[in-house]
């Protein structure tokens, strides 16, 4: 058996529109890494990276840390572990930040102690790490992180694979501002009226069947202006502006990435998405936000890259 493992796993977008709490997708925006290593008692954690300042490491308030034990106690395990984490990703993003942290983890132990226990399994220790940061275990990032690709779940946890096309991709906008998961998730009514829900289900059929041909235009125009994302777009200054200029640099259809505050527009692979990039970096500057931007495509899920 290993001594030590490191496992990889990568951000995400969740809700992609009209799909709330029920589509993910993995991007290759960044990764966390975490190491697991044999201990002669107890489990313990530390946190390492460029984005560490500020991420707990107490083991029942780090998404991680909580991950593990939840698979320790669902498992019945009873040994003692080390976890390192590498913080690749950076917190409050929208994307997916601490799902890799926590996908990383179950992977690693899991690895480490040649378990072999079901992805279904692993994705639920996951999601309930997930309570450290938004006190809610949803499954839609960390569903993504560890199958890899666009996948869908439901309020039982269950996780389906969903055919995706690399002919879409995204232009991705981070500003230099950060919005907590409560309030984007108290931002949301309690209640939509039967129109909203029909037009929802219809815009999700639309998703799932462009997603799988690769029509990117069809994509965008089927993700596009979810009530989701307007109930949200008053924590992104200049929100409008941004999609605006994105969709004016030939984007399809722009949305907020998971609770935001990043913001993704659809493009094309054919095309050259930099005008996109570059027009909502500077629609954001001119709402006094900096931000970053970056080139996503789909990619693989978690899996482990080193052992020792």
């Amino acid at each position: 058996m290993p001594e030590i493992v490191r496992a990889k796993a990568y951000t995400s977008i969740a809700n992609l529109g009209w799909g709330f709490d029920t589509f993910g997708l993995a991007v290759d925006v960044g990764f966390d890494t975490v190491s697991a290593e044999r201990a002669s008692w107890g489990l313990s954690l530390a946190v390492v990276g460029r984005y560490a300042e500020g991420i707990p490491d107490t083991l029942d308030q780090n998404t991680a840390g909580k991950a593990v034990i939840a698979m320790m106690v669902g498992e019945g395990l009873e040994t003692g572990i080390r976890l390192e984490i590498d913080k690749g990703t950076r917190p409050g993003s929208g994307l997916g930040s601490s799902a890799a942290s926590a996908v990383a983890a179950v992977v690693a132990v899991d690895a480490l102690l040649e378990l072999n226990t079901p992805r279904e399994r692993l994705v639920r220790y996951a999601s309930e790490g997930e309570q450290a940061a938004a006190a809610v275990a949803h499954t839609d990032n960390v569903g993504a992180s560890l199958y890899g690709g666009f996948i869908s779940c439901g309020s039982d946890g269950v996780v389906t694979p969903l055919a995706w096309s690399d002919r879409i991709r995204f232009a991705i906008a981070h500003p230099a501002i950060q919005v907590r998961t409560s309030d984007a998730r108290a931002a949301l009514p309690d209640q939509v009226d039967l129109k909203t829900y029909a037009e929802g289900c219809s815009r999700c059929a639309r998703i799932i069947a462009s997603a799988d041909v690769g029509d990117a235009r069809a994509f965008g125009a089927a993700v596009h202006g979810s009530f989701v994302d307007i109930a949200r777009s008053r924590f992104i200054p200049g929100f409008d502006t941004v999609v605006a200029a994105a969709r004016n640099a030939g984007a399809f259809g722009v949305i907020v990435s998971g609770g935001g505050p990043s913001v993704a527009a659809v493009v094309d692979d054919g095309m050259d998405a930099s005008p996109v990039a570059d027009a909502m970096q500077a629609a954001f500057a001119s709402a006094g936000v900096a931000c970053n931007t970056y080139m996503a495509a789909s990619v693989k899920g978690a899996h482990v890259y080193e052992t020792s």
